[in-house]
């Protein structure tokens, strides 16, 4: 793909994503060129995508779960498990992905009568997946059945042992599997080798929802409706709240199924039944009815995520499912107190980490290590450093056991987990994407030679090679072309989030007509922009503040920004959220 590259201030590259081929928006002539531009940079460009992007529907867009290849096998094990009352465990995980997924599989079986057992493994303790531990457990109470949720594809060993002892295992997952499946009863998992399900981008509790679809519809089977009390169809509608908020909280992309599971999940989280969601709502000051993608990706889901990162995340499991206004009361104070508690010993460990990082910030890799810092929050520090120094990043700490355990974060050109897969001869496990990895050094001996082959295989990678941020920019226009027209055509690309950024939208040679910093000791900048046809719109700039020392009213600037809309005392303006700016160069 070639880019427009533009001149790019304070170390961040512009590009100006390709123009749409003119057969392209020949195809269109009813849509406009800027949400065309759109839907092109987002690879959006049939009909049928453009159908199903602009316009997601639950009916046409969300698949039958029986397209998955076990679906049926599963079901009827389940149903049979519920018919001679077997003992039922869910297996799931600690992250908001996984407690969303629990929730959906427990509440599932409670409807149809059957309490199961739960089992989430301890972040630091037992890290992610199940574990031979957990599994001695399990044997012990002597359970029939065991549905895992957001994990178990990885699990061949701890799955072989239960089904030796006549557990049979029924993984629901959207992990990439292994070259060699686990021998479960059955597998739902959109990513396994050989599936039929149309789309493989859907998370965890997206899968565990696709069982509970396959269950409810199962109503019209006669021998199963003789024997089962079945609830009113659509009932699992009400469980879109769950499945909008692992969509979003583990990142996956926006399109397709996962599309429509946002934006009728979001419909449903504005109006949920679930009373701890809500007292969770009213204690962190997030308003029913305004909930978007933002407030699940930074409120909602840190909050969520805070008890498996602080302590166990079974007690956020339990704000999903309980129906004791006093327990979920106390679970919602709990959790945004530790959701405090974890911003404040994360900021900590972010400046500890960030003076250690900062002599080798020329490094291909960063590396940051203490032992007093937490495993549970090493991954979001991380994040930051790279985010700030936008290098590939490991942080590591140490867990109660003495253990050794990091985190990775990095960027496109650079898979993390790959390099991994060369240093595994000092690591005791890994695991993660191109983009994340979580890991655990063998021992103290281990750590600098592991060290020293990362770095070289980065060095490596990076060689004759700027690592220089970039803004990838939607389309350059002009200022009165941002009008509320192209407002209201830029809200039908709503939910945003992964693979469906907000719009980035370059302006050139603005005339600055003033501005101010504002808020805690003048960080942001607030002002008003003007072009040659005399249009005003006004601009926030958050984290720019400084930029009132070196701009004056009659500056010609060019910005990158976001268009938004910004409401108060039942007034609407369009409103420029800064991305980048620059002064404007003479010609």
């Amino acid at each position: 793909m070639k880019y427009k590259i533009l001149l790019f201030y304070m170390d961040k590259k512009w590009k100006v994503l390709p123009k749409a081929e003119e057969n392209f928006k020949n195809q269109f002539p009813e849509i406009s060129p800027l949400v065309l531009q759109l839907l092109y940079n987002r690879g959006v460009k049939t009909q049928k995508e453009i159908d199903e992007f602009l316009h997601p529907d639950y009916t046409d867009h969300v698949h039958n779960p029986f397209l998955f290849l076990d679906m049926q096998k599963a079901v009827d094990r389940i149903f049979t498990a519920i018919l001679e009352k077997q003992s039922i465990l869910v297996y799931g995980d600690y992250d908001a992905d996984g407690v969303s997924s629990t929730a959906i599989m427990v509440s599932l079986l409670k409807i149809f009568g059957i309490e199961a057992g739960v089992y989430i493994p301890f972040r630091e303790k037992e890290g992610y997946g199940m574990n031979m531990g957990a599994v001695k457990e399990i044997i012990k109470k002597k359970v029939a059945l065991v549905i895992t949720v957001d994990c178990g594809i990885a699990s061949i060993r701890e799955v072989t042992e239960l089904k030796n002892v006549g557990i049979d295992v029924i993984i629901t997952d959207h992990h990439n599997p292994q070259k060699i499946l686990p021998e479960a009863y059955a597998i739902i998992n959109p990513k396994r080798e050989g599936e039929k399900y149309p789309t493989s981008e859907i998370c965890g509790t997206a899968v565990a929802f696709k069982v509970m679809q396959a269950m409810m519809s199962e109503k019209s089977r006669k021998d199963y409706a003789e024997k089962i009390n079945f609830p009113i169809l659509g009932i699992e509608k009400w469980f879109l709240d769950l499945v909008a908020i692992g969509t979003i909280t583990d990142l996956m992309e926006l399109k397709g199924e996962s599309r429509a599971f946002a934006k009728y999940g979001i419909i449903v989280l504005n109006k949920t039944k679930k009373i701890g969601l809500r007292k969770l709502f009213e204690i962190s000051g997030i308003t029913l009815g305004k909930i978007d993608t933002y407030t699940i990706g930074f409120q909602i889901g840190p909050r969520l995520n805070a008890a498996g990162r602080m302590d166990h995340a079974s007690t956020s499991y339990r704000l999903l499912v309980s129906e004791d206004s006093e327990e979920v009361i106390n679970i919602a104070k709990d959790l945004n107190a530790k959701n405090q508690e974890r911003q404040r010993i994360s900021d900590k460990m972010f400046h500890e980490a960030e003076s250690q990082v900062a002599p080798n910030a020329h490094e291909s890799i960063l590396f940051a290590k203490s032992d007093e810092w937490s495993p549970g929050l090493v991954g979001l520090v991380a994040g930051k450093i790279m985010d700030q120094y936008f290098r590939p990043t490991i942080i590591i700490g140490k867990n109660q056991d003495g253990d050794l355990v990091g985190s990775g974060r990095s960027m496109q050109g650079f898979d993390i987990t790959l390099a991994l897969e060369e240093c595994k001869e000092h690591l005791s496990r890994f695991g993660g994407h191109s983009l994340a990895c979580g890991f655990t050094v063998k021992d103290e001996a281990s750590l600098e030679p592991f060290k020293k082959k990362i770095l070289e295989i980065a060095d490596r990678s990076f060689q004759n090679k700027s690592i220089i941020p970039e803004i990838l920019i939607d389309i350059e226009t002009e200022l009165h072309s941002i009008n509320w027209e192209v407002m209201e055509a830029l809200e039908a690309f709503e939910p945003f989030g992964k693979g469906n950024p907000k719009p980035k939208i370059l302006l050139s040679k603005c005339i600055l007509l003033g501005c101010n910093p504002i808020g805690n000791n003048g960080s942001h900048l607030k002002g008003s922009i003007s072009d040659n046809q005399g249009m005003v719109r006004q601009i926030i700039g958050f984290s720019m503040g400084e930029w009132s020392k070196k701009l004056k009213p009659g500056d010609a600037i060019d910005i990158v920004c976001e268009p938004t809309i910004n409401q108060w005392n039942g007034n609407r303006e369009i409103q420029l959220r800064l991305i980048d700016l620059r002064k404007s160069i003479s010609e």
